[in-house]
């Protein structure tokens, strides 16, 4: 909806509201949360005859991954080539108003990115549900976006490095020495070797990452077990 506003004085303004409802006693506006406070004031200056209620739209988070954009788009134009992109074939995404908060292009494939979104709670959900998005031909999982504390010592999960009391493992190599004085991975031929996977029993090309890595698949089982819970 679009509700046009005009102070005393002042020049005629629109501004983009999610809902509009007529209620006996008050008028509910819903609107983004970044628009909360403009609408807010004109709202209540041009219709002080009926009570106005605004009610900030409440945003969610969500990941998607493997999301494909070209390594020759430039650094400032990566956000919008994005929201283009996901405006394109994505009917839940064309007209509301989301905002890329995080984005991160994939360690061995650099025309692949993670890209965290910012958007309102029913969108979200129609995407969880939905599971994937569409980009031009390609399609991306989307899981929910969840903060994930992994320990830069250790390289486990759940807690920070100041409380943890378990020797220090190289997230590049898995050996037993800090992910800074790692030497090993300036040799020739060095394959990275995550130590989470590794202990979880994959092998091969599987384990080829380092242990911070948003395509690792213990992270991402982290991820969506604790994703799981705040559904």
């Amino acid at each position: 909806a679009v509700v046009s506003t005009q102070s005393t004085g002042a020049a005629l303004k629109t501004m983009k509201v999610h809902r509009l409802e007529m209620k006996k006693k008050a008028i509910i506006v819903t609107v983004p949360e970044s628009a909360h406070g403009n609408v807010s004031t004109a709202l209540s200056t041009n219709l002080a005859e009926q009570p106005v209620r605004i009610r900030a739209e409440r945003t969610c988070k969500l990941t998607v991954l493997n999301f494909p954009l070209s390594e020759e788009i430039t650094e400032s134009d990566q956000f919008p080539a994005a929201v283009e992109l996901l405006r394109e074939r994505n009917e839940e995404l064309t007209n509301c108003d989301f905002d890329i908060v995080a984005f991160k292009r994939n360690y061995h494939n650099k025309s692949l990115c993670t890209i965290g979104l910012r958007l309102p709670a029913p969108v979200k959900r129609l995407l969880l549900d939905q599971g994937v998005v569409y980009v031009s031909n390609t399609i991306c999982r989307v899981v929910d976006r969840v903060h994930v504390v992994q320990c830069f010592r250790c390289q486990e999960f759940h807690h920070t490095q100041n409380d943890c009391k378990k020797d220090a493992v190289c997230k590049y190599c898995g050996q037993a020495h800090s992910s800074r004085d790692c030497k090993e991975r300036y040799k020739v031929g060095f394959k990275l070797n995550c130590v989470n996977c590794h202990k979880n029993g994959l092998k091969g090309n599987r384990v080829q990452h380092s242990a911070s890595e948003y395509e690792c698949p213990t992270y991402k089982h982290v991820v969506e077990t604790m994703a799981s819970k705040n559904v």
